[in-house]
């Protein structure tokens, strides 16, 4: 009798134990935890946001209302907007009301506010804050050789998430749709992502992940097309 409980409890350890992680994916989870993870955990949950409906309203008022309300450390950098000749503490964001938003990320909250700002203003995720700068400096930093504008910025950490729901996640921080040949969501569903994302461009990480599939991708409007290399067709065909 003991014999067999013996065997059953093998056999149940040997078919339903996890697969074992493979090195990237224990650095992931074993390391310890800092301010940053919970900037991107923060960006990543779901939050509701008031609005402003005061024309009035200041940048200052606005970044004080999200330090407030979610309890986290926000630094504008001043000398980038300068450069720009905008006084971004006493400006007022645009006349247009800033409406609010529920069960979103708070990360597209952030884009929201930001895209009312006087100039092109983006936020970089820091070792223990999220900062307000100009697009034009975020730039300079991360995309020194380019002229194009800036993707918005992927701030994502995956572990072992299936490879659709990345794509489908970085697809949305691009603001563009997703859309999957059959045969590419079939080649994606046994791939996941064990991938971290910190002020990265959302195409070079979309791009990124495509990889991990050997998956192809055809940017058409505001269409995200991931097919296959031997694919000819596009999100028209």
């Amino acid at each position: 009798m003991r014999c067999a409980e013996s065997l059953f409890c093998l056999f149940v350890l040997v078919v339903f134990s996890p697969p074992a992680l493979t090195a990237q994916e224990t650095q992931v989870q074993l390391k310890i935890r800092t301010p940053r993870d919970e900037l991107l955990d923060l960006l990543n949950s779901r939050v509701n946001s008031g609005g402003f409906d005061d024309p009035k309203t200041t940048m200052k008022e606005v970044v004080e209302a999200l330090m407030d309300r979610f309890g986290v450390p926000i630094d504008v950098n001043v000398q980038a907007f300068k450069a720009q000749k905008v006084d971004i503490w006493g400006a007022k964001m645009t006349e247009d009301p800033i409406p609010s938003l529920r069960e979103v990320s708070f990360d597209r909250v952030l884009r929201q506010l930001l895209a009312h700002a006087p100039c092109s203003a983006v936020f970089l995720v820091r070792d223990d804050k999220l900062e307000v700068t100009t697009e034009a400096a975020a730039r300079r930093e991360l995309a020194p050789n380019s002229t194009r504008p800036l993707y918005p910025l992927a701030q994502h950490t995956f572990v072992r998430l299936p490879l659709e729901s990345a794509l489908t996640d970085v697809s949305r921080t691009m603001g563009m749709l997703l859309l999957m040949h059959p045969t590419a969501r079939q080649r994606a569903s046994s791939v996941t992502a064990t991938k971290q994302f910190i002020n990265v461009p959302a195409n070079r990480a979309f791009d990124t992940l495509t990889r991990l599939a050997n998956l192809k991708v055809v940017r058409c409007l505001n269409v995200l097309y991931v097919s296959i290399p031997e694919d000819a067709s596009g999100p028209n065909n």
